[in-house]
């Protein structure tokens, strides 16, 4: 995906795999892709057989077919040489230079939103850490343990009663508790299918100038109510849930743009009261 070959006799280079036409012919024709009886093909042996459809499984489904004629036409259309296949960097420098492999890099796969929200947001970066172990699934929930082949009593959710595994989305998102506390602070929120949608969907229910405060800050005081449970068993309310993110809340006003301060001291002041 970061080197382009060079033209030249196309031995080793891969038809499906390799970026050499502009991107991988597999990402652009995924349908005739899964009728390929050879994914490692080179560009050669493909434009050196007399009939292309022999390197498919037959018959094709019509969307197939017609991928298939766009494809017949491309491989008309390469050339080949005599010369040796070279691999080279996108860039017209023949000379590495990590500051553009990074560029190149980045530009291939980019972040969700969310993630460039959360590292622009005022909260303390130790809650910015937990927010990004949380969307990767990191957070030491029971059911990571259980898959680290750590053996515990039970794995069931220490919030509620419903004898529900300790999953990352469970305890934060679907546990009573959880949902308890989120509904406090919103009205007809809509849900997600994964940690990252619950993320992306609450942050879009406040102003865009604090919602990741609120929902980091969120999340991390019902792991903390979780945890006080688990190593003091003290019982989760969700009275001290709301004190706690308030009192957090008002801690981060100062870091908060002038111009937005006064805003989110009114929601603070209206929800969390």
């Amino acid at each position: 995906e970061v080197v382009v070959p060079n033209i030249g006799s196309r031995d080793i280079v891969m038809f499906w795999q390799d970026n050499w036409l502009s991107g991988s012919l597999s990402v652009r024709f995924p349908e005739l892709f899964s009728f390929s009886k050879n994914e490692f093909i080179s560009v050669k042996s493909m434009k050196m057989t007399e009939d292309p459809i022999e390197h498919f499984h037959t018959p094709l489904s019509i969307q197939a077919y017609e991928l298939f004629q766009q494809l017949s036409k491309i491989v008309q259309n390469t050339a080949l040489t005599n010369a040796h296949d070279k691999w080279c960097y996108p860039w017209q420098n023949p000379e590495y230079s990590s500051i553009k492999m990074y560029h190149q890099l980045q530009e291939q796969e980019k972040a969700p939103p969310s993630f460039a929200k959360i590292w622009k947001c005022t909260a303390m970066l130790r809650y910015k850490i937990f927010i990004w172990l949380l969307l990767h699934d990191r957070v030491n929930v029971r059911n990571l343990l259980h898959r680290k082949k750590i053996i515990l009593p039970n794995y069931k959710c220490e919030l509620c009663n419903c004898s529900t595994e300790e999953t990352t989305l469970h305890v934060f998102w679907d546990c009573p508790f959880a949902l308890s506390c989120w509904d406090s602070i919103t009205q007809d929120r809509k849900r997600g299918v994964n940690v990252l949608d619950e993320i992306t969907i609450m942050a879009e229910s406040f102003s865009s100038h604090f919602s990741m405060n609120i929902v980091i800050m969120g999340s991390w005081h019902i792991w903390m109510q979780r945890n006080s449970k688990l190593f003091q068993a003290k019982t989760p309310s969700l009275q001290s849930w709301r004190t706690q993110l308030r009192n957090d809340l008002l801690l981060i006003l100062h870091r908060t743009k002038v111009k937005h301060r006064e805003t989110f001291k009114e929601w603070i002041d209206s929800y969390l009261t």
